[in-house]
């Protein structure tokens, strides 16, 4: 495995997590602006 290889894996993963991560946050926003949050009142601002 080159360090090419590694460094496209590396990007992939990162991209990957962001976008976990970002759809995690949209899913909690779309949530608590729906008043869906209440089910996780740790969650409201």
């Amino acid at each position: 495995m080159t360090k090419r290889h590694f460094t496209l894996a590396f990007e992939i993963g990162s991209i990957a997590i962001f976008a976990i991560v970002l759809a995690f946050f949209g899913y909690c926003a779309v949530h608590a602006y729906l008043g869906l949050g209440d089910q996780f009142p740790h969650l409201n601002v």
